[in-house]
């Protein structure tokens, strides 16, 4: 009945494999949320499984509260029980796939032997897998108002010591480096090791971190952090990552970042796969050819090769010696999980030796020497506004001011200027928020435009709002970016457009940007934002939902067009350089009445002379175009008339 006379967990083994019986019978209190309960049994015995029988023990008023996870040392988590019917406790609850009862069949406290809502035992659950290092029990309480505790629980295993592991079953163990579940060369991983080779000289590192288990607390954005100290030196040239077991159940609530040794942070992948489950053997890679964002709901375990969100690339050349410490945290409500070991790999270049002339990985140039201030600085890098060509030894030119972005420059906008947001080596200019700012009343500026604010929504529900002046009748572009200039990969921004008492909201956006979810207020697509009197205006940004932080974001905010500056743009129908109305482009650059406009600047409008009104240079208008009536054809009063009116009446 899956208990013996000597209240041992009953299990048959075949010839040859060994029985293992563990218990832990600490008491772990199950807590009235999703993080639940999370207790260990750790396996000395080595060898594959061919049998897994757990047993829990469980004092809690509703069984139907609770939801129970069981994983291996290397393999994703599998469902023991969820959402059975009312009652209390499992009481010597067993979980065995030859049991004749399903588990969701049978009545609380769930005393004697149950099948599993998933099996265990088999090649879906965790048969042919390693035995040996933690195996994982974890309890989600997913109704609130009653907590519990576990009480103890018990494993019984059969293991064959002939096989240590199998490569190709989709479990990365002890002494592999992935296994993609596939025997296909070219993939990222082929006989279970990653398929990434160094240049010459460069020195192959692999290494794995510990393999003990993780609670990925439900919301909790410190995660669980796990480091691999690396004692090889010199620079990165290349890098790759493999998480080798991740187990949750919605892994669209996780954020996956690894930091290097020099602490920088890279996002691998942030709320992908919606409710999907699992990372198992999920290798990061730059060459891979899908992205991490592609993954969908229905392709889980996410097994196989995917681009990070960041790539590698940006570390080329930092340090490798140190901690590496990838950090897998659950950042949103419901759901928690565990996580076992990852791995890195590395290609390992000697460390650059600056002034050779030559130039090596980690590098930006080398001109041969250590001296500054001529493109290429001491420590070889490129100096800002500076572009260097050659292996070396580099040739540096100063490039900025020519009208097109190259090299370390981050805007190049055709002149040399500061105060014209790219400034003289070709760098964004920016005006750094004050808080508090998130109230009329307080707000930052009035800043002129153009501008581009730099400004961070933090803490949650935070706002902030900007003044700026509108000198004359303009329309208004307003744009965010998130966390760099033209880029926008995660953050969710909001945008209004106020009007100048700051409240009346003229126009909003959410995500028009083509940037992810960044907001666009474009005076081409929102007449609201087209014409605008002048005046003192407002931005306010937020995040959408107010229910994230935005460590960094920029607005950008320019005219599309700007009545007086001799330019005819945007919704102008005339722009004259001047804001004088009764010349025929009025004050809003505006064609006004009887005058007709061509082309841009002073003395383009002229008065339509036969349409009846005097206007301009026009000393009379009689309707017509003819000679000899009074008012000639360019409408002035003929020699020996009088003219009065509109239209002109002309008497001799």
């Amino acid at each position: 009945d899956g208990c013996s006379s000597t209240c041992q967990l009953d299990i048959s083994c075949g010839a040859g494999e060994v029985s293992v019986i563990l218990a832990n019978t600490t008491p772990t209190p199950i807590l009235d949320n999703y993080t639940g309960a999370f207790s260990t049994i750790n396996v000395t015995q080595t060898g594959a499984v061919r049998k897994v029988i757990p047993t829990i023990y469980t004092t809690h008023a509703s069984a139907a509260h609770l939801d129970v996870f069981f994983a291996s040392p290397f393999g994703p988590q599998r469902e023991l029980v969820t959402d059975v019917s009312s009652g209390a406790n499992f009481s010597a609850t067993t979980f065995s796939d030859a049991a004749a009862t399903l588990i969701t069949a049978g009545v609380a406290p769930f005393v004697g032997t149950f099948r599993p809502e998933q099996t265990i035992s088999d090649a879906a659950g965790f048969g042919n897998q390693s035995a040996n290092g933690t195996w994982v029990l974890r309890i989600s309480d997913d109704t609130t108002s009653t907590t519990g505790t576990l009480n103890g629980w018990a494993l019984a295993l059969c293991i064959d010591p002939t096989v240590t592991s199998v490569c190709g079953n989709g479990i990365v163990e002890a002494n592999e480096e992935c296994d993609d579940n596939n025997a296909v060369i070219g993939d990222g991983c082929a006989s279970c090791n990653l398929e990434f080779s160094c240049a010459p000289g460069q020195t192959r590192v692999v290494q794995r971190s510990a393999n003990t288990a993780l609670h990925i607390l439900d919301n909790t954005p410190a995660g669980a952090p796990r480091a691999i100290n690396i004692t090889n030196t010199g620079v990165v040239a290349k890098a790759v990552a493999v998480l080798n077991s991740v187990s949750h159940q919605y892994v669209g609530d996780l954020s996956v970042t690894l930091t290097t040794p020099t602490a920088t942070n890279l996002d691998l992948s942030s709320a992908n796969g919606s409710s999907g489950d699992n990372f198992v053997s999920t290798i990061f890679d730059d060459a891979a050819t899908s992205a991490i964002t592609s993954i969908t709901a229905g392709g889980n375990p996410y097994r196989g090769r995917f681009r990070p969100e960041t790539a590698f690339s940006t570390i080329t050349g930092q340090a490798t010696n140190g901690n590496w410490t990838l950090n897998v945290a659950d950042v949103a409500t419901v759901d928690a999980g565990s996580t076992a070991s990852w791995t890195l790999g590395l290609c390992v270049a000697p460390t650059p030796v600056c002034g050779n002339g030559t130039v090596e990985i980690g590098e930006g140039c080398d001109d041969s020497n250590t001296a500054s201030n001529d493109g290429c600085s001491a420590t070889c890098t490129v100096e800002q506004g500076y572009g260097c060509t050659g292996a070396g030894p580099s040739v540096c030119t100063f490039t900025c001011g020519n009208g097109t972005v190259t090299g370390n420059e981050q805007c190049d906008d055709g002149n040399t200027n500061n105060g014209d947001l790219c400034s003289s080596v070709c760098l964004y200019e920016f005006t750094p928020e004050t808080e508090p700012n998130n109230v009329c009343g307080t707000t930052n500026g009035p800043l002129n435009v153009p501008f581009i604010y730099d400004g961070a929504i933090t803490p949650l529900a935070d706002a902030d709002i900007v003044a700026f002046i509108v000198p004359a009748y303009a329309d208004v572009k307003l744009e965010t970016f998130s966390p760099t200039m033209n880029t926008c990969p995660s953050a969710d921004t909001f945008l209004e457009l106020r009007a100048p008492n700051c409240t009346t909201v003229i126009i909003s956006d959410d995500d028009d940007s083509v940037l992810g979810n960044c907001s666009l207020i474009d005076p081409t697509a929102d007449a609201a934002a087209r014409n605008l009197a002048p005046g003192t205006y407002f931005a306010r940004i937020n995040e959408f939902g107010n229910d994230s932080t935005i460590a960094g974001y920029k607005l950008q905010v320019t005219f599309a067009a700007l009545c007086g500056d001799g330019l005819k743009t945007g919704s102008e129908t005339c722009d004259d350089g001047n804001a004088i109305p009764g010349d025929g482009c009025g004050a809003n650059c505006r064609t006004e009445t009887g005058f007709t406009c061509t082309g841009q600047g002073a003395g383009s409008c002229s008065a339509i002379c036969g349409d009846g009104l005097i206007r301009g240079t026009e000393a009379c208008d009689d309707m017509n175009l003819i000679n000899m009536d009074g008012c000639s054809g360019v409408c002035t009063i003929e020699m020996g008339f009088t003219c009065m009116g509109e239209p002109s009446v002309c008497i001799p």
